[in-house]
């Protein structure tokens, strides 16, 4: 399914029931999605000489560390346009549905996710994340890929693609080494561009 909302501020274009991208007033128009995925939790058995620490509460660690995760199917959208505020409702399932509101006026628009029951029936338990992907250039000098996220929700913090400014990071963990809890907000910016997830 596909279609566009608009607003006075900006369009949202929806292709095989996803976001597809934005198009502001100016009439830039910039890729942007989101998707529900899940990893596979590694879970053991291990070695004796292996790390053993299994994924769990506030324990992040999928199966495979360079295994992309895998995106739930979109199977259905449905797209209402309102005086005030027009939403497109995307269901992967009927336990996991996306919201996205767009109003007039606006600027900024408002994404959410509902996961309800997981299912488990082939035995598998799920990490459950929430990807974003936009056209927003945001590696630094160095080449480095760089975004913010929230300090328990006290300041803004820099973070940087499998790098930590105060020691060598050694990677052993590429998924997970890169994940950050976030309370309140994150973001990406590049150059005149940029994206806030609040």
């Amino acid at each position: 399914t596909s279609g566009v909302l608009k607003t006075d501020q900006l369009s949202l274009t929806f292709a095989n029931s996803n976001l597809q991208s934005i198009t502001l007033s100016d009439g830039s128009t910039h890729a942007l999605s989101s998707a529900l995925a899940w990893y596979q939790p590694f879970t053991g058995p291990c070695n004796a000489d292996e790390d053993c620490q299994a994924s769990g509460a506030y324990i992040f660690r999928p199966l495979s560390p360079s295994e992309p995760p895998t995106v739930f199917t979109a199977s259905s959208l449905t797209l209402t346009t309102g005086p005030v505020c027009s939403v497109a409702i995307i269901h992967a399932s009927s336990a996991l549905v996306t919201t996205i509101r767009a109003c007039q006026g606006a600027l900024d628009i408002e994404l959410t996710h509902r996961i309800g029951e997981i299912d488990i029936n082939d035995g598998i338990g799920k990490e459950i994340i929430v990807r974003y992907t936009t056209d927003v250039d945001n590696r630094d000098s160095s080449g480095r890929t760089t975004w913010v996220t929230d300090a328990n929700g006290m300041e803004m913090q820099s973070r940087t693609f499998n790098y930590r400014p105060s020691w060598p990071l050694k990677v052993i963990e590429p998924v997970a080494g890169n994940y950050y809890p976030v309370n309140v907000a994150a973001g990406m910016f590049g150059g005149e561009e940029g994206i806030m997830v609040v």
